[in-house]
């Protein structure tokens, strides 16, 4: 793997980012592919009582969620004739516009509920079932912003033309549309299937890809492409599969009784099965599914274990509460991750894991650790990465996706494969030779600009281009673009760093074009540097870290520092001095002062450099670095920090309860008005996850549906500046 000194900037932040140690349970396509999928809950004891197949479902907005299943039964026997209805909450309503939906239940207990149409905006909301005489259940709704297709061929991003809205990123170049057909985007909009409610785990078995489904009226079967044919798709049906069963992974179902049988004959192979995480052969090439591959599963009763050759294996070692991870790991209460073959951990301090993947030569996991850090596994070594935004989710091999929506691989030096990115879908790798395909959910978004209190959207800018700083955009063309002129300021902009405005009132912002190069703006006017070399990363002003841990100045070729690991955010104090947070390969930590480097006191190891002089340590406490004091305890994560026209520098936090507060010269303060969920973007300002950019000093609402932000900045002329991404707002 390689690991790339990279710097630690806090990027542009978008809505709902995942809660800590939270698992979901959505179908393939939930954003992004990590976590966890949860089936049928246990029975209770006695009496009839209703469950969903999942404790939640996910869609991007103005899809359907298909699927989703309620089954009554008292203790363990399922039950027909109940009437069940269902109600919707959070602005998600089922295809016909109501918010209800009354079925009865079939011969074996369960129902197949309408679809159900996620808001344009995403959200939260809750389907609850309840019925005479019955213990009710809830499921949780949740919905992403409204996407346009993209899918990336070999890492570059291509345009999905003429996918309908509201389609899911499923697997390859495929997409779900909401009328149940699965198109092949990167084969002319190709319908390989018709009728599909979902799908599971795409898995490699021997020389074929294979992806189970289930169709909207109850049977299953499975989409196959074998190495030889690809991309063409066959599909296979299972008719000894019980109707509505849930498709899991290659040809492999689960039945309303919790049976894992398998699609040529219908017969089970695993009973009691309560949860799964995904099939992988860890250690090995893929195999073929029915002998060497194995799927953790969680029982009904708690326990565990581990399937494989078409069998349940028993466990060693896996903690009470454990969740099925992946191959054999189970990840613990206290964040191991457990091999439940012998009980060894592979790592500790796991917060969530995206998927695995075999990319021809090795195999990587990615990790989020509890201290907000990440990671990857490559065949068996876990090694930290850095330059991934705090915030970000893993999602596949060293592939994370940015709270800004960018999709970094820290496997090939941080490249950012697309931008916007709200959902992914499975990747193939399908010749084994680095060729490869991934279906993106691109969020829909208008740019706009602040300045001050007045929002104007951005002139001459497309849809979909990411806030920058100031008033400028990256459109997906890569052109960086001036939203408040239309003009253009620069040309096929890779990726970028933060923007500084120096003494002498000159601004400048260093990038990174798509052929490797390096440029830095001066006051809006592009400059190539001197000096930088390949493989560098922007970081602020007109300074670039390069591999091997220099901080170079781009308009000079000066080395400022080295054996640098990863930087903080530049600042500019009132004594007119600029101030950068360093911490450096051996694991110390230092600060630069204008054009001296001093080592920072009281920063304890595995700490974060934030801004300024300032650090966070694993422990959740801010520190200053400059003489060791604590400024704030129990932080979770941080905004940028902000200098106003009145001098006061102000910095907003998240703390580990989940409140928020800021400071403001350095002291702590209460935010005022802040949603649960919300994120810190700059100043005193958080985004709150229905879109609204709401001050934390004073609780007012700045901006509403909001999904991204650039960094703010402050102009010559004393004028406020702030990019955003506008959501979609209606389907």
């Amino acid at each position: 793997m390689t690991t790339s000194t990279t710097p630690e900037p806090l990027a542009p932040v978008a809505q709902t980012p995942i809660a800590r140690r939270t698992v979901l349970a959505g179908a393939a396509w939930s954003v992004p592919a990590i976590a966890l999928t949860t089936a049928s809950p246990a029975f209770a004891a006695s009496g009839t009582t209703l469950s969903f197949a999942k404790s939640s479902y996910t869609g991007p907005g103005c899809s359907t969620i298909n699927g989703i299943k309620v089954t009554a039964s008292d203790n363990g026997t399922g039950q027909a004739g109940v009437s069940v209805t269902i109600s919707l909450s959070g602005g998600f309503v089922f295809s016909n516009g109501g918010t209800t939906s009354t079925s009865v239940t079939g011969s074996d207990g369960s129902l197949t509920l309408p679809g159900i149409t996620v808001p344009a905006t995403g959200g939260t909301g809750t389907a609850s079932a309840s019925a005479s005489g019955t213990s009710g259940s809830s499921t949780t709704l949740r919905g992403t912003d409204a996407t346009v297709a993209k899918y990336l061929q070999n890492g570059a991003a291509q345009t999905a033309s003429n996918i309908p809205t509201g389609s899911l990123p499923a697997f390859a170049g495929c997409y779900l549309a909401p009328d149940g057909r699965v198109l092949d985007a990167a084969n002319s909009n190709a319908v390989i299937a018709s009728g599909v409610a979902t799908f599971g785990q795409m898995y490699r078995d021997d020389d074929n890809w294979v992806v189970p489904l289930l169709k909207t009226d109850g049977s299953t079967g499975s989409l196959v492409s074998g190495r030889a044919s690809y991309p063409s798709w066959q599909e296979r049906t299972y008719p000894s599969v019980p109707s509505g069963s849930t498709p899991i992974v290659a040809e492999y179902f689960l039945t309303s009784d919790g049976s894992i049988v398998y699609g040529g004959n219908g017969v089970a192979q695993a009973t009691s099965v309560a949860s799964w995480g995904q099939m992988s052969t860890w250690g090995n090439q893929p195999q073929n599914a029915h002998n060497d591959a194995r799927l953790p599963i969680k029982k009904t009763d708690g326990s565990f274990r581990i399937f494989m050759k078409q069998a349940e294996y028993a466990t060693t070692g896996v903690p009470s509460g454990s969740t099925p991870a992946a191959d054999a790991y189970f990840l613990a209460p206290d964040g191991r991750l457990v091999a439940g073959d012998d009980g060894s951990v592979l790592t500790t301090n796991v917060e969530s894991f995206g998927r695995m993947l075999w990319d021809g030569s090795h195999w990587r996991w990615p990790l989020k650790k509890s201290d907000g850090s990440f990671t990857v596994i490559k065949d068996g070594t876990e090694s930290a990465v850095t330059g991934i935004p705090s915030g970000s989710t893993p999602v596949v091999g060293g592939v994370f996706l940015a709270p800004d929506g960018r999709l970094i691989d820290s496997a090939n030096s941080n490249t950012v494969y697309a931008t916007a990115v709200s959902t992914t879908g499975q990747v193939l790798y399908y010749d084994w030779n680095g060729h490869w395909q991934m279906p993106l959910g691109i969020a829909e978004t208008t740019p706009a600009y602040r300045d001050d209190n007045t929002q104007t959207n951005a002139s001459g800018t497309p849809v979909n281009s990411a806030p920058v700083t100031f008033s400028w955009f990256v459109a997906p063309d890569g052109r960086l673009i001036d939203g408040v002129s239309g003009s253009v300021l620069a040309s096929s902009v890779d990726t970028w760093g933060l923007i500084f405005r120096w003494t002498n009132n000159h601004s400048y912002l260093p990038l990174r074009k798509t052929d490797g190069t390096f440029t830095f703006l001066e006051n809006g006017s592009e400059t190539a540097c001197t000096g930088v070399p390949s493989g560098s990363v922007p970081v602020a002003g007109s300074s670039f870290l390069s591999t091997d841990g220099r901080l170079l100045q781009g308009n000079t070729g000066i080395v400022e520092a080295t054996n640098v690991a990863s930087c903080g955010e530049i600042y500019l104090g009132t004594d007119g001095k600029t101030y950068l947070p360093l911490k450096k390969l051996d694991g110390t930590f230092t600060y630069r002062q204008d054009g001296t480097e001093n080592p920072a006191l009281g920063v304890p190891a595995g700490s974060r450099p934030i801004a300024y002089t300032w650090f966070l340590a694993t422990d959740g406490r801010l520190i200053d670095g400059t003489t060791g004091a604590v400024l704030a305890s129990n932080v979770d994560s941080v905004g940028r920090i902000f200098r106003w026209r009145n001098d006061h520098s102000y910095l907003p936090l998240k703390k580990q309860d989940g409140s928020f507060t800021y400071l403001d010269n350095g002291a702590e303060t209460a935010c005022q008005g802040i949603p649960s969920g919300s994120v810190p973007v700059a100043g005193s300002s958080f985004l709150a996850p229905n879109g609204q950019l709401i001050q934390g000093n004073t609780g007012s609402v700045e901006a509403d549906n909001v999904h991204s932000c650039g960094q703010i900045y402050l102009n010559t002329d004393g004028h406020t500046f702030l990019p955003l991404a506008i959501k979609k707002t209606s389907c």
